[in-house]
């Protein structure tokens, strides 16, 4: 019922504040900073019926927290709709740092990648600067992959194996942030986002030479079910920079 209405949510919030009747300017906005989606998996291992792993490993049984921050980048397209809304489509992606839990583990890798319409309100009441609000909705992909062993039910591990661990959600940006206008177009200042996402959907995967790949996906049946997608989520702090033209 929330991710209904925040779409109808938004809109209504465009239409309460003062906006002229078309679009006054061309807004292209970017976001380079740094943040961070947590340091364990979104994607985990609960089994719901009768297949379970001997191991299921410490990045998906969810004993190890190998993640750090990294680097977030951002994008959007818009149009200022009047002195104090623009609203648009943007997108972006976000690396994190991995260190392996273990030596069985290499070539871990975590990444995400956005996209989705946004509103923002600038607050008129501070003089020299544009401070700001921002909402939005989007599709996020998080998607973390690495070689490891697949431990069989008598006990034995067969090496090398390719893991992906792919999570599928629903985020709710909210932005806050100051723009300082260094010419008539072109202004540049901190902001700082944080992304609640809710879980849609996520598969494990295993694959490898010679064997047949397969996957375990938390739309599966309760009887053959062992993967789990939680919601989590992302803060970041970044340099904005925004070109409007014509300058409003």
């Amino acid at each position: 019922m929330l991710l209904r209405t925040l779409p109808a949510a938004i809109v209504a919030s465009v239409s309460l504040l003062p906006a002229t009747a078309s679009a006054v300017g061309l807004e292209v906005n970017t976001r380079i900073g740094y943040g961070s989606g947590g340091s364990e998996s979104p994607v985990v291992y609960e089994p719901s019926g009768l297949v379970r792993l001997a191991d299921p490993g410490p990045i998906f049984g969810k004993t190890a927290a190998p993640y750090g921050g990294g680097l977030i980048l951002q994008g959007g397209l818009g149009f200022r709709t009047g002195k104090f809304v623009s609203v648009g489509l943007g997108g972006g992606i976000r690396n994190a740092s991995a260190e392996s839990p273990s030596p069985e583990i290499s070539d871990l890798k975590r990444s995400a990648w956005n996209a989705g319409p946004w509103v923002r309100v600038y607050l008129p009441f501070v003089p020299i600067v544009d401070p700001y609000v921002g909402l939005g909705v989007e599709y996020v992909n998080d998607r973390q992959t690495y070689k490891g062993p697949f431990r069989q039910p008598n006990g034995s591990a067969i090496n090398g194996i390719d893991h992906t661990l792919e999570h599928h959600g629903i985020g709710v940006p909210l932005t806050l942030g100051v723009d300082y206008t260094i010419a008539k177009i072109f202004s540049v200042g901190p902001s700082f986002q944080y992304t609640l996402i809710f879980p849609a959907g996520g598969c494990t995967k295993y694959n490898a030479s010679g064997f047949n790949s397969t996957s375990n996906c938390a739309s599966d049946s309760d009887r053959e079910r062992f993967t789990s997608a939680k919601g989590y989520g992302v803060w970041s702090l970044a340099l904005s920079l925004r070109i409007t033209f014509p300058p409003v």
